[in-house]
């Protein structure tokens, strides 16, 4: 339902035949299926040459196919143009499982106004392509008619309607998750063209979230400074460690760092807990304290981006502000007491 509202609004701001919204269902149950191989990908199922020679971007990681707003645009630029191009909404549905050239050439000169659904039906094209239109005839008319097919059609939800979160600064997708109040899983069902593990996912400028949460994410994102917003990673909580200790050592109040992670303020988290902690850190012989450092790190920006004073970090490493850093050099980003 929320993909099909989206791709609802965007028919009607073309002024497209509402036929066209069954197609996702048709192809995909409206699902952004990944690709098999080289095969197609998205709820639209659309070929990677073709996605591609339109600017989507596909990825490893990234795969636009899988993305509802971005594939629907390309495939609704397809559509009105076989649209305009056929005059006739089955036509154009019969190109864009086929191929317009295909089509075309089993047209002929014959006009379009002349064809019945008969003659639809026997046009020399693959029983794969003629079997998609049937499908498609046979769900608009339980659409238009529910009561003659015994079908109780859904009704959209307060939270099938979705809206674009663009925040100040990119976000690690799992706090953007917890700020929302919303599983990881659920978030990445309306943003499926991020593929990689959720740790393993760079921070996100846009994403799709139900518009019913954004109050939450506005009330929740305050507490946590633009530079943190980007880069988190993992970490198990000590024996003795507490929720407002482990703040404390990232200059964070605990309700931040609680949001960050979707809990309570006066959360109990016990020993061997997995939480996230700003930093794109990534644990030396399990000691999360420790920093590997990276292409393009800076002292003051690990410094700014662990949450300490830069004067700290230095003399927690025996540094001076003109050292210079080496790549995968270890540096230890909380106090040696940790």
């Amino acid at each position: 339902m929320p993909f099909l509202l989206l791709v609802v609004d965007e028919l009607e701001r073309r002024n497209l035949p509402g036929e066209f919204a069954l197609l996702p269902y048709v192809e995909s149950g409206y699902r952004p299926l990944p690709a098999k191989g080289r095969g197609p990908a998205g709820m639209w199922q659309l070929m990677g040459r073709t996605a591609s020679a339109r600017g989507l971007h596909i990825g490893k990681d990234y795969d636009q196919r899988l993305d509802a707003i971005e594939s629907t645009r390309v495939a609704l630029d397809l559509i009105e143009r076989y649209d305009r191009e056929f005059g006739d909404w089955r036509l154009a549905t019969m190109a864009f499982n086929a191929g317009e050239f295909r089509v075309k050439r089993q047209l002929g000169n014959r006009s379009i106004a002349e064809l019945d659904a008969m003659e639809l039906s026997q046009l020399n094209l693959s029983k794969t392509t003629l079997q998609h239109l049937s499908r498609l005839l046979a769900m608009a008319c339980i659409v238009q008619q529910p009561e003659e097919f015994d079908a109780d059609l859904p009704a959209p939800e307060e939270d099938d309607f979705l809206v674009q979160l663009t925040p100040e600064a990119p976000i690690d997708m799992r706090v953007a998750a917890n700020l929302l109040g919303m599983s990881f899983d659920a978030l990445r069902r309306f943003n499926a063209a991020h593929t990689a593990s959720p740790g393993q996912i760079g921070p996100v400028s846009s994403l799709l979230v139900p518009a019913t949460r954004m109050t939450e994410f506005e009330r929740n994102v305050v507490l946590l400074p633009k530079s943190l917003l980007a880069d988190w990673h993992s970490h198990r909580m000590a024996p003795g460690e507490t929720l407002d200790s482990l703040a404390g050592s990232f200059g964070l109040s605990v309700q931040a760092l609680a949001s960050a992670n979707g809990l309570a303020p006066d959360s109990l988290a016990a020993s061997g807990t997995r939480l996230l902690v700003p930093g794109q850190g990534r644990e030396v012989d399990g000691n999360p304290a420790t920093y590997v450092v990276r292409q393009g790190d800076t002292l003051s920006a690990i410094a700014r981006r662990h949450g300490v004073k830069l004067a700290q970090l230095l003399r927690w490493n025996n540094l001076d502000k003109n050292s210079i850093l080496q790549l995968d050099m270890p540096l230890r980003v909380r106090a040696p007491q940790y």
